[in-house]
């Protein structure tokens, strides 16, 4: 993974660049010109998704984290 800041970026191409905005399929012409601001933009990945930090998959609470000490030490339950 890389990771890197800058207040704006730049993407440069000698074609159109495909791209999805809010659900739309567009074609942009270069160059495309962004600017960050701090604080906008917020994504969620799911707790069991591929590549989603450790961190999601620590119980939400006290109660969460004793059924998952259950289930790591009995195995899931299961209901006749």
């Amino acid at each position: 993974m890389r990771e890197w800041s800058a207040p704006t970026f730049e993407v440069d191409s000698e074609k159109p660049v495909p791209a999805g905005i809010d659900g739309e399929a567009l074609v942009l012409e270069p160059p495309l010109k962004f600017s960050v601001r701090p604080g906008v933009l917020h994504v969620h990945v799911a707790r069991q998704h591929p590549g989603a930090s450790p961190s999601a998959a620590v119980p939400e609470g006290p109660w969460a984290a004793v059924r998952e000490l259950a289930h790591i030490a009995f195995g899931p339950t299961t209901h006749p």
